[in-house]
Order: structure tokens, then sequence, then C-alpha cells
């Protein structure tokens, strides 16, 4: 840690779980009983800090995980860690399955949560931090001044369900017309399933929180949409 949100050098997880339901009974006959069914989630999380003019750094994260058995997480893509305000798309169709936790996946910015999902998830994220406050005045003992932050930011992901993000099946690429009960009409269409943002924003520490603001522009199908502003509380991505 060179300064708050600067880091210099590389860090990375690899984690497994297998998670096993039970219940127990602590009323008339105690009892312990396995639940039907369990969870196994693979994944990893590796991030690199490179040093920029001095004081500044380039944070590069790469992350991608699933989950298998006959339980599994629903992970919802998009928005930002520590997000303030609730912003889930209810446009995109939820993947069916036997879920037993969800889970959101950030960060994914220009975009709320939810635009895609699934359970099996890949982001990747590259942001450029200055302090350009302490390239101002170096001295000052200000935590304002010294942790206030530029950023450039860019984010890709994806999440799916199935052998890959491009199955034909993929739920995102289908819409299932069932209005009249004498038939269903399915309806396929492409609808590339990584999605892509980029934009700019500030970090500052006040009141003892640090605070990202971020305006952000999201990338679907090669169409770029409309600005979206994410304000969030939390370090890192």
């Amino acid at each position: 840690d060179y300064a708050i949100n600067i880091k210099h050098g590389s860090r990375a997880k690899v984690y497994a779980e297998v998670v096993k339901g039970f219940d127990i009974d602590l009323t008339g006959d105690a009892g312990f009983d396995l639940q039907n069914g369990f969870m196994t989630l693979l994944g990893f999380d590796a991030r690199h800090y490179v040093r920029v003019f001095r004081h500044g750094a380039l944070a590069m994260r790469a992350a991608a995980g699933t989950t298998l058995g006959s339980e599994k997480i629903l992970f919802y893509l998009g928005s930002t860690d520590g997000a303030i305000g609730s912003n889930f798309n209810d446009a995109i169709p939820v993947t069916g399955g036997d879920f037993a936790y969800e889970m959101a996946i950030t960060n994914l910015r220009g975009f709320q949560t939810n635009i895609r999902n699934g359970n099996s998830f890949a982001v990747t994220n590259l942001e450029l931090r200055l302090p350009v406050l302490r390239f101002a005045f170096p001295r000052s003992m200000s935590n304002f001044v010294r942790n206030f932050q530029l950023v450039g930011f860019g984010d890709a992901g994806t999440a799916w369900t199935g052998r890959t993000p491009f199955t034909r099946d993929n739920p995102i690429n289908t819409i299932t017309f069932a209005d009249d009960p004498s038939y269903i009409l399915t309806v396929n269409y492409f609808r590339d399933p990584v999605v892509a943002g980029v934009g700019a924003g500030a970090r500052l520490s006040l009141f003892g929180y640090f605070i990202r603001i971020d305006r952000a522009w999201g990338i679907e199908t090669g169409q770029v949409l409309d600005p979206r502003w994410h304000l969030s509380l939390g370090l890192d991505f």
C-alpha cells in the first residue's frame, strides 16, 4: 500500500468451496438431517498494480468463477462494489435453474446490476488512478488533498449458464411468448454476451469514508449507451 487506494505489486487468490446444507431440530426429539444437494464454487481473482508518475498507479484485474452441483449461485453482473442506491435491471431475463444463492459481480460500470446473469462469470478491469492534488501540493498533510484522485477506466465481462456464453440457447438470446395457451413461440436473436464500459471518475476521502464517483458509457452488442452515474463506497475495484 503506497497510499489509500494506491497499491504497487501483485496479489491473487484461487479458491474452491463445497457447501452442503443441513437441518438441526432442537425441539422434542432432537435431530440432524442433511438436505438434498450440494454446491461447489471454483474461481480466481488476480490483480496487478503498476506505478505511474511516482504517486499514481495503473490497476489491472481479472476474475472468473463458476458453480457446480445440484445447487448453484446465480451471479448478477453489473454496477459497482459498494453501490449506493437500488439499480437492478429487470429487462434482462433471469436464467432458470436450481439456484440456492445469489451474488452480485462487480465492477461493470455503465450498467445496472443484472446486465448479464448465470452460474458462471468472467470480468476484467483496467483503471488509471492519479492523485492529482498530491502532484500540485506534495507537502500538504490534508487527507482530502493527499487522497483525491482522478481515474480513467475500462471494464468488460459476461455471465452465463451452460458450457460457454456463446451457446445458441443462452437465455439472453431467447424470448418466449405464451399469451395463448394453444401455442408457445420461442424467438432466437443475437445479443453479444460480452458487455463493456468505459469512463472516468473521482475518488475522495470525506468524513472518514472513501467515496467513488464514476461516469460510464456502457457498450452492448456494438452500441454505445447513454452515460450512467455510479456512486459507491469502498476501496479498489
